[in-house]
């Protein structure tokens, strides 16, 4: 069974929003450290990115705006600021508000900045007071993504905050002198959601990230917005230049493809001329919004080169039938990490071949033994899944094939087999001695009478 922190990937960025300010120690939330932890008047946001089973998060930056409600609020860099992953964050093992219910087809990682000051740090408040603000996540252009292999949804979340500042006081509560300003807590509240749904009377929601004594368990921050993304581990066509993405082409080998089913024919008496019947179905991930048709190649192996036989149109969720001969592949190249997929070989019970299958799913591989001639044979089984360790027929992000193989040894008789040519002799042999004595027999007889 899969654990649950393989089961919905949650990546948490973390970054300060209203912090840095002088006179006040703002000590870091370190994962494995419980000595720590952020102050009340430091809140942080969450960047929860969701992705399919199997996919691997690749550098990008995202960019918040921050808007000023109440007049005079004061701002830095115009509300503008930004986050990249990996170099802003570090890994968070299992947060016990992590968002999301775990399932079949997503993963979770967690991811927290530590000690960022960005937002409307190294701002000066003027008097003491609330301040009230907008944050959004901006989602026009996301640093790092390849427009012909990403897909990034972003959310559309919006939060009020409220920042409460007041003056340092001594003990008897007389302001100190110099005078000197200091956040005192921040207040956060949804007022948009994820799906873009606008929320009334929304529940309080704590933005201070650390550890919860009661069970030494960590917890994000609630302010935070949830992204999916989508990765199709495609090559470029021709050499990859930094920032310059290359559209799909053709594979001009089955090894480019991100998905392949191939046939061999083995045995003394296989054809290697015979053609046979698949079926596929392949469905895309359920975080992929996009609803396109998969195009997929047959190829060949002709000596040490592939050449590309015909070009098929498969669409998602939909059954696709082919047919393959002895050293020919089906291969796809538009397949994000996490698709899914089920084919199947279809034999004729009358078919003298006894198929055969091996699964491969990145480093690890599921063989399915030889069934008897003319057995249709259906990938995956229970047993597949569980070498491979998956509870599904994933697109890994680096091998994803199912290779099959028909043998044939022997073949129905349909005259004389010359291996049985002794014992028909001695059959024969047996015979003509018995017709032999009959005819010798019947001569006494007659001769007798």
């Amino acid at each position: 069974m899969l654990k649950k922190s393989k089961t919905l990937l949650v990546l948490v960025l973390a970054l300060t929003f209203v912090m840095s300010f002088p006179g006040i120690p703002f000590a870091s939330a370190i994962p494995g450290d419980t000595t720590l932890a952020y102050p009340t008047s430091q809140a942080a946001i969450a960047k929860i990115l969701k992705v399919p089973y199997g996919t691997a998060i690749i550098p990008m930056t995202f960019e918040f705006t921050v808007t000023a409600v109440t007049t005079g609020a004061p701002l830095k860099n115009g509300g503008k600021f930004t986050v990249t992953f990996p170099g802003d964050m570090r890994e968070i093992q299992n947060p016990k508000n992590a968002n999301g219910t775990p399932d079949l087809d997503n993963q979770h990682f967690y991811l927290e900045t530590i000690d960022l000051f960005s937002g409307i740090d190294g701002i000066v408040w003027t008097d003491s007071g609330e301040y009230e603000y907008t944050i959004k996540e901006t989602c026009t252009t996301h640093t790092g993504l390849d427009q012909y292999r990403d897909k990034l949804t972003c959310s559309s979340a919006e939060y009020k905050v409220t920042v409460y500042v007041a003056y340092k006081v001594d003990a008897d509560g007389n302001q100190l002198e110099p005078k000197e300003l200091v956040i005192t807590h921040i207040g956060v509240v949804m007022i948009t959601s994820d799906s873009g749904d606008e929320i009334s009377n929304g529940e309080k929601l704590d933005p201070t990230p650390g550890w919860n004594k009661d069970d030494n368990s960590y917890l994000h921050s609630e302010l935070a917005f949830t992204n999916k993304y989508v990765r199709t581990n495609e090559p470029p066509v021709g050499p990859e230049e930094p920032g310059d993405p290359k559209p799909p082409r053709p594979p001009e080998t089955p090894d480019e493809g991100t998905l392949s089913i191939s046939k061999k024919v083995a045995g003394k008496f296989g054809k290697q001329t015979d053609e046979f019947n698949f079926e596929i179905t392949v469905n895309r991930p359920v975080l992929d919004v996009r609803t396109d048709n998969f195009t997929a190649y047959i190829m060949e192996k002709v000596g040490n080169t592939y050449v590309t036989k015909e070009t098929l149109t498969v669409t998602p969720g939909t059954a696709k039938e082919f047919t393959l001969k002895h050293n020919q592949f089906l291969v796809f190249k538009d397949t994000p990490v996490g698709s899914t997929y089920a084919v199947k070989e279809i034999l004729p019970e009358e078919n003298p071949y006894k198929p055969s299958a091996v699964s491969t799913y990145g480093d690890k591989t599921s063989r399915i033994p030889e069934a008897a001639a003319g057995t249709t044979l259906a990938v995956p089984t229970p047993q597949t899944l569980i070498d491979l360790g998956i509870k599904q027929m994933f697109v890994h992000k680096t091998t994803t094939k199912t290779d099959f193989t028909n043998t044939q040894d022997g073949v129905t008789p349909t005259g004389l087999n010359l291996n049985n040519l002794p014992f028909i002799a001695m059959i024969a042999l047996a015979l003509a001695s018995l017709a032999a004595f009959v005819v010798v027999k019947s001569r006494k007889s007659k001769n007798y009478n």
